[in-house]
């Protein structure tokens, strides 16, 4: 075993050589880390998982069940919301996952959302190892959960789905943003997006 000396003005470059049943292992002497350093560490270490579907479907339990795992923290619609109209590779994408590394500090860190939807493509693109949990519920559950929680959610009648929108009927400021237009007139018609082909109903 050959040790080197420590010395103050060369710390980094003075290292122990061990022999370990043949192989030679060099450790070299390093100051501790800076909390910048560890900062990093973490920042390349975390994995992101994401999960989607088209609301009312269990996005909430998911986020439950998932921040509730070792080593895990992962939201249920992390503000700012994404809206469904957006420019394809703008880079939103990375910079929220930046947002979320600098914020947390966990080995799986993560968001459960509806409003990722219409981001998939540049999802994988910015981040080609993240985990997308995608939920699927009944279409019919979906939408009479919908209008029920329209109806308790919000004092005007609310229809997120209507490119126009018929007379008595409104758009909520911020949530309506994050749904598709349809030339329709009833939220029944309105399907989330999953059942829905990008030319209309299906």
């Amino acid at each position: 075993m050959e040790v080197g000396l420590l010395n103050k003005r060369n710390r980094r470059r003075v290292g122990i050589r061990k022999n370990l049943h043949g192989i030679n292992q060099l450790i070299e002497y390093r100051p501790l880390k800076t909390k910048k350093e560890n900062d990093s560490l973490m920042v390349q270490a975390s994995k992101i998982i994401l999960g989607m579907g088209t609301g009312r479907c269990g996005t909430l339990s998911l986020a439950e069940i998932l921040n509730g795992q070792p080593n895990t923290q992962v939201t249920h619609e992390e503000p700012p919301i994404l809206p469904w109209d957006h420019e394809p590779n703008s880079g939103i994408i990375a910079k929220r996952f930046a947002r979320m590394r600098r914020k947390r500090d966990a080995k799986f860190i993560g968001d459960i959302a509806s409003f990722y939807l219409p981001y998939v493509e540049e999802i994988i693109k910015a981040e080609p190892d993240v985990r997308i949990v995608c939920l699927k519920r009944d279409k019919d559950a979906v939408v009479k959960s919908f209008c029920r929680w329209l109806d308790q959610a919000h004092p005007l009648p609310t229809n997120h789905w209507a490119k126009e929108l018929p007379p008595g009927w409104h758009y909520e400021p911020n949530w309506s943003r994050i749904f598709p237009k349809y030339n329709i007139q009833s939220r029944e018609e309105g399907k989330p997006p999953c059942f829905r082909s990008s030319n209309g109903p299906t």
